[in-house]
């Protein structure tokens, strides 16, 4: 299966990606910031990390059936255009998972609240997003729902840049023509179909 390869690739060892660490020590280097979605399920919040000074995401959630494959999937992510996953650790109600800090525009406010783009800077906001649902393809992973808000995007050096963001959505597919994710139908770029 492909997402065993991908995990061989990784640079770092998915056996130190997660740790037996208890909440607080996990998060005590980290000052919440700015709190973004807050219920009985999830907790998504911006911190600024005391040791390196740097900001980041994080995502605490309740712990689900499903989890150690949504595990797999987000720690073997290795692409420019999707977000990174910084350090995760598992505990026994919760998952924590602390992310980069890209960018708090997502690409659909972007667009509706202030900025105009050029043909150039369109191409390559199409291109970034052709290559990220590329690279999910060819490793047999599909996002669930892919919307202009699951993107976020800034300048760099005077180029748009765009990196998906809700990496949880990701799930693995079959290579079938029209395989069902729980009930969602799944269609590859580029895979056409004769089966009518």
């Amino acid at each position: 299966m492909k997402i065993k390869n991908l995990l061989l690739k990784k640079r770092n060892n998915l056996s130190t990606s997660f740790c037996l660490e208890s909440e607080t020590n996990v998060l005590k280097d980290h000052i919440p910031i700015h709190t973004l979605k807050e219920n009985h399920k999830t907790k998504v919040f911006y911190s600024y990390n005391l040791v390196d000074g740097y900001k980041y995401k994080i995502i605490v959630k309740r712990k689900k059936q499903n989890l150690k494959n949504a595990k797999l999937i987000i720690s073997s992510l290795d692409h420019p255009y999707i977000i990174k996953l910084i350090h995760c650790c598992e505990y026994a109600s919760s998952f924590i998972s602390v992310f980069e800090f890209f960018s708090d525009t997502n690409l659909y406010s972007s667009v509706i609240f202030s900025a105009k783009y050029d043909e150039k800077r369109i191409k390559n906001i199409v291109y970034q997003i052709i290559r990220t649902v590329h690279y999910l393809h060819s490793n047999n992973l599909a996002h669930k729902q892919l919307l202009p808000q699951s993107f976020l995007i800034k300048s760099v050096n005077n180029e748009m840049m765009i990196k998906l963001e809700d990496v949880h959505k990701i799930k693995t597919y079959s290579s079938r023509p029209n395989s069902k994710i729980r009930g969602q139908n799944v269609y590859s770029i580029g895979l056409i179909s004769n089966n009518r």
